[in-house]
């Protein structure tokens, strides 16, 4: 995560501060955060939401807010924080979508053993004849 945030944010330096609020959230300890993060989901909203970061930056630069290296990973991070519930709800949907396409898939690909012809050998011999099992299917 710290080098997909050092080549976004164009930064080569974290204060031990950073490194203390990031190991809060991850374990849950940070200030009013009621659960912790693991690092994946964090990542994760970072990355997807990365574009959405990016017009917030834009914006407040035309309103003369200028956030630039940690400063903006700290605000972006506040606002990855607060999107939480909404991500874990996101991420459930995705998962039983997920789950209802395999049962689907699953379900498709039932075959209906009744509905296959059953072969009958010519003159009770032990020879299979190929065109009767070709007619067959």
């Amino acid at each position: 995560m710290f080098d997909w945030l050092c080549i976004n944010y164009e930064v080569t330096y974290f204060p031990t501060s950073f490194y203390t609020k990031i190991n809060d959230i991850f374990n849950g300890s940070y200030m009013k955060l009621n659960k912790a993060i693991p690092v994946e989901d964090l990542l994760d909203m970072w990355q997807q939401k990365m574009s959405y970061l990016n017009k917030i930056n834009v914006s407040n630069q035309k309103n003369g807010k200028q956030i630039n290296g940690i400063a903006r990973i700290n605000y972006d991070l506040a606002i990855l924080l607060s999107k939480y519930d909404n991500y874990l709800a996101w991420k459930e949907r995705k998962k039983i979508e997920k789950e209802y396409v395999i049962n689907e898939h699953k379900n498709n690909n039932v075959i209906d053993y009744s509905k296959i012809n059953t072969i009958q050998h010519s003159n009770n011999s032990k020879e299979i004849n190929i065109e009767d099992i070709l007619d067959g299917i």
